[in-house]
């Protein structure tokens, strides 16, 4: 056995026997732009006549795309650096020796093993040579709390310096008293034939009751390299607890009611959370939450939403708010990488991500356990999104779910599937991929109701663009009937940054209804196509205003008054009114019957003023 085992030695480790720190016969070249490779040529003269001269055997693209601007060559000898390091060619932006890296950063926790095959499906121990995070990116977790005292969680959470904890005080004075590590949203007093512990009203307190939120916490931001427990995917981030969820006698299940989630939502929004992890939701659209999830989309937060474990009903259906476009749905996969058998899945599912049998923290009396669902995918995701921004903090929405979709592995049929959507998730080449579609639709907002023709603004580029198509469908028909939006144009073929996607065409004849609208970017070679959607209701019957009961309301804002009016009317409307001379009015956001519009008093005079 003695001699087997120096043989394994030999083999793991030959380039540290060798004294070697690059191999030898190997160059990485990088071009100034996407180039092919047709016949062992880049197209380039003097760097082909270089490659000949020096017998090129082979050269392969560094990534597995169509265009690529990085490259290996393989020659039939070893090169001579002293040789090359100084020459230069038209075209190639840089030469470099293949360097063989030591791995330093695979963390010394005693359950990684458990969790390996996992991570290395989604290159996440490849990604720490890259990044393992910032304690300046925040992660929200809106769940049912956590174990503050879990010794494999305790360095990695929020702390709100602003508050001085327990002194009855609202030092920070955003509403909300000694939220010094989060707050518990919960206040479901009408549910006590169900609830089971803290459920009857809101606190500082967003101690875990059901394990659910602590088993997504471990998932992001497990203490790592710590020689305890398992390895978060996040080794430094800070996470913000937001209980919005309580338990039940029904089976051990959990619960949130909407509007605990929705404050949830826009608390971390308000505390400047740069990414939000939604392990919930239901198969009903909610406005609240909608409204919840487009303000902190506005807000700049990046919300991660599990798809949902309906994959086993004949509908299959992706819940809300996994099915906003505000938001990035996750499906969930085994650790072979096939559909899990109750992971949802659709034409709104962005990717997927391990969620069966995934172990992470749990409670004080079973610190660790695994647990399935796509609760379980969506923190993976979020875990990523908190390394990629800890390297890039600007990154916004948009390019955050293009970097996400374009760097995935491919599963399923070639290119973006109703399955797994664009793919599994990939760390490594979610950091070091620098080329990514942004499709983004700043207006109309989602579910917005419109009442005659409008322009479709935002963002649709790509840094290999080709061309896109806008389309529209009713939502209720059966496997969806595309048509263009714009009946004279079906390809548009300049990109858009910040302007006019498309106009969507219709006259008063147009049946009313809530439509779906999907982008579509396309990619020359056809195999990666990029989509995105959005709900809209076309409503182009007037609805009824109830003059009488049109207020006036005066709020106070420190040292200003602020002014607001409220409208009325008989069904859900978006209010834009609007006078070039003197403008009054904010427009509403959101479509609703009831709309509080507030004055901007800044061209009023002092006294009255009559509003029509």
């Amino acid at each position: 056995m003695k001699f087997v085992w120096s043989m394994m030695l030999l083999a793991l480790f030959p380039i540290y026997l060798l004294g070697i720190d690059f191999v030898p016969n190997q160059v990485i070249f990088k071009t100034n732009v996407p180039t092919e490779i047709t016949r062992g040529k880049t197209g380039l003269d003097s760097f082909d006549s270089f490659l000949t001269e020096n017998n090129i055997n082979t050269i392969k693209p560094v990534l597995n795309k169509s265009q690529n601007r990085f490259f290996v060559a393989t020659f039939q000898q070893d090169i001579d650096w002293n040789v090359i390091e100084n020459l230069h060619f038209n075209g190639i932006e840089y030469m470099q020796p293949n360097y063989i890296n030591e791995m330093h950063l695979i963390p010394n926790d005693e359950l990684f093993p458990d969790q390996q095959s996992n991570l290395e499906n989604c290159y996440i121990p490849d990604a720490w040579n890259l990044s393992t995070g910032n304690e300046q990116i925040l992660v929200a977790i809106i769940d049912s709390g956590l174990h503050f005292d879990h010794p494999d969680l305790q360095d990695n959470i929020y702390i709100n310096e602003n508050e001085i904890p327990d002194d009855g005080i609202d030092n920070d004075n955003n509403g909300y008293i000694d939220d010094w590590r989060g707050w518990d949203f919960v206040d479901a007093p009408e549910l006590s034939t169900i609830g089971l512990g803290d459920f009857i009203g809101q606190d500082n307190d967003p101690t875990d009751e059901l394990n659910h939120g602590t088993h997504i916490a471990g998932i992001i931001g497990a203490n790592t390299n710590n020689d305890t427990g398992i390895s978060g995917i996040c080794w430094n981030t800070k996470m913000l607890i937001i209980r919005s969820g309580f338990s039940t006698n029904i089976a051990g299940s959990g619960y949130l009611q909407d509007d605990d989630a929705a404050a949830g939502i826009i608390y971390a929004a308000d505390m400047g959370a740069n990414v939000i992890n939604i392990s919930w939701g239901d198969v009903n659209y909610s406005q609240i939450i909608a409204d919840a999830c487009n303000y902190a989309f506005q807000m700049g937060s990046i919300i991660i939403a599990s798809a949902g474990n309906e994959g086993a009903t004949p509908e299959h259906v992706i819940t809300y708010p996994a099915k906003l476009s505000t938001t990035i749905a996750v499906g969930a996969v085994t650790n072979t990488s096939e559909l899990a058998s109750f992971s949802s899945w659709g034409e709104q599912i962005d990717l997927v991500a391990p969620g069966n049998i995934i172990l992470s923290t749990y409670s004080p009396d079973e610190l660790y356990k695994t647990m399935s669902g796509t609760s379980m995918a969506a923190p993976f995701v979020v875990g990523a999104v908190a390394l990629i921004l800890s390297n890039e903090p600007e990154m916004d929405f948009g390019q955050i779910r293009g970097r996400l979709i374009s760097s995935t592995t491919d599963l399923g049929t070639i290119g973006f599937d109703f399955v797994f959507g664009h793919g599994l998730l990939n760390v490594y080449n979610l950091l070091v991929d620098q080329t990514y579609p942004q499709i983004v639709i700043d207006t109309p907002y989602d579910y917005q109701g419109m009442n005659s023709s409008f322009d479709i603004i935002g963002t649709v580029t790509s840094d290999n663009f080709w061309r896109y198509s806008v389309e529209y469908a009713a939502e209720d028909s059966p496997g969806y009937n595309w048509f263009d939006v714009d009946p004279d144009i079906h390809f548009y073929t300049d990109p858009v940054i910040n302007d006019v996607i498309a106009q969507f065409d219709f006259n008063e004849n147009f049946d009313e209804g809530y439509y779906k609208i999907k982008i579509e970017l396309s990619n020359p070679n056809q195999q990666e196509n990029y989509s995105y959607y959005r709900t809209v209701y076309i409503d182009q019957t007037p609805a009824d205003f109830y003059p009488e009961y049109a207020v006036s309301m005066k709020r106070y804002a420190g040292d200003l008054n602020e002014y607001y009016l409220q409208a009325v009317f008989n069904d859900e409307v978006n209010i834009q009114s609007y006078d070039p001379e003197n403008p009054l009015y904010y427009p509403s956001v959101v479509a609703d019957s009831i709309q509080i519009i507030k004055v901007n008093t800044e061209n009023c005079e002092t006294g009255t003023n009559i509003i029509d």
